[in-house]
């Protein structure tokens, strides 16, 4: 059986460089552990013509997406075609978006299954039962249409306990050596990006992976991923590790064992990560730059008080200070992301969040617009008050200041996409996403 693996455009703003798509990674290389060896991976972003794409997806069997909700206009577009050439092709759906939303998605006819969740389990299951002509209604974490075109929902599938058992993802398939090439001549390094844990136990109003991961957070074991690091250094030459968490560091004593691992194995590589304020210290800071990191990336969102009790980040403006002295103090470069649009967002909140950002002197930045995108509590609150359930997500990037979705209590979009400019312009030399 020939299964091909898509990973589609992010949609209207394109992307100058896509990080690798891990979880395809993992996809293909849990099915060639288990017997399944014709697997490719497509990353659209590296093909200038979809032709080309669906002319290579015609010599499969199955044809699986991941999609983020700005994906999902390429992906179903992809999906038509292909389906179009030979309707035969069977078409699976995962990733945040089909997660979210297994009814909309599966209400295309060019989608047969959908994903929801954690897919290596339930993908392999699928593929197992389509190359033995089986029933699928066993499969747990997978959705479909029956013969009837009526949906049907298989219960949810519990998560993998032990992420150490997954073997590592494929990244001869995913194209590394191309992503490395890109970065190399963006940012001069060669680095690549791994996944160390899943899930976050946070609540952020605007954040949707507990949708995809639960909130229960689940770790590598620090020796499994030097591992990791170990074979991409041996097989690409990679320099940088910039891991792809939602928060490298819930448990500081998973990571004081890395570090500690990191300094005795003396690999050679540098690393970065996404840090929580109120879970670094700066004695921690100081044995993560001894252990080769270099900078960490903090979300701190706004400098008032009332709009990060409102968007539930249940962080405050000191810890926020304090987090990013300790890491300045340890040698670290400090990265902090910055959103605007909260729904209680006004000038004067935006002035309060500009004083912090001029306090803590983050050396880069980007200015985010408040998304609320399908799974975050943010989206139901918007579904309620805008009236609108339909939205054409390709045309949505929460960085760029044209697609602002909402106003706030006290700002109209115009105002918002004004305020977003100025802080383009007021930071441009620090802005980097």
């Amino acid at each position: 059986m020939k299964i091909t693996l898509v990973q589609p455009r992010p949609g209207k703003y394109n992307a100058t460089y896509v990080h690798e798509p891990l979880n395809l990674g993992y996809l293909a290389s849990y099915l060639k552990e288990r017997g399944f060896d014709e697997v490719g991976i497509i990353v659209s972003a590296f093909w200038e013509d979809d032709k080309e794409i669906v002319k290579r997806c015609r010599e499969s069997d199955v044809v699986g997406f991941t999609a983020t909700s700005p994906m999902m206009a390429h992906a179903l577009s992809l999906a038509k075609d292909i389906k179009g050439k030979d309707p035969e092709i069977i078409t699976v759906f995962g990733g945040p978006h089909p997660t979210i939303e297994p009814d909309g998605t599966l209400q295309n006819p060019a989608v047969d299954y959908v994903v929801r969740g954690e897919g290596e389990q339930t993908f392999l299951e699928l593929i197992e039962s389509i190359d033995a002509c089986r029933s699928t209604l066993k499969i747990k974490g997978l959705s479909f249409k029956d013969r009837h075109g009526c949906i049907i929902h298989n219960p949810r599938r519990p998560l993998i306990s032990d992420l150490d058992v997954l073997p590592f993802p494929d990244r001869d398939l995913l194209g590394q050596a191309r992503f490395l090439d890109i970065g190399y001549e963006k940012y001069g390094d060669r680095g690549a990006w791994v996944l160390s844990s899943r899930g976050c136990p946070f609540r952020c109003t605007y954040c949707a992976s507990n949708k995809v991961w639960t909130r229960t957070w689940r770790a590598r074991s620090p020796e499994n991923i030097i591992v990791e690091i170990r074979s991409l250094k041996l097989h690409y030459n990679v320099d940088r590790i910039n891991f792809a968490d939602d928060t490298f560091t819930i448990s500081k004593k998973r990571v004081v064992d890395f570090c500690k691992k990191m300094m005795i194995e003396k690999l050679d590589v540098v690393w970065a990560c996404n840090a929580r304020v109120d879970t670094v210290d700066a004695e921690l800071f100081a044995l993560m730059k001894r252990a080769g990191c270099t900078e960490v990336w903090m979300g701190v969102e706004s400098g008032s008080t009332k709009i990060l009790k409102e968007i539930k980040k249940e962080i405050t403006p000191k810890q926020i200070i304090e987090a990013f002295k300790g890491a300045k103090a340890a040698g670290l470069k400090r990265r902090g992301y910055f959103m605007i649009g909260s729904r209680s967002e006004s000038l004067e909140t935006i002035k309060q969040t500009e004083a912090l950002v001029d306090a803590i002197e983050p050396d880069r930045l980007a200015f985010s617009i408040m998304t609320p995108y399908p799974g975050c509590e943010e989206f139901e609150l918007w579904k309620k008050y805008s009236g609108n359930h339909k939205i054409e997500w390709s045309e949505i990037d929460l960085l760029e200041t044209e697609a602002v979705m909402m106003e706030t209590r006290f700002l109209s979009k115009d105002e918002l996409r004004a305020e977003h400019r100025r802080l383009k312009e007021k930071y441009a030399s620090i802005w980097r996403v």
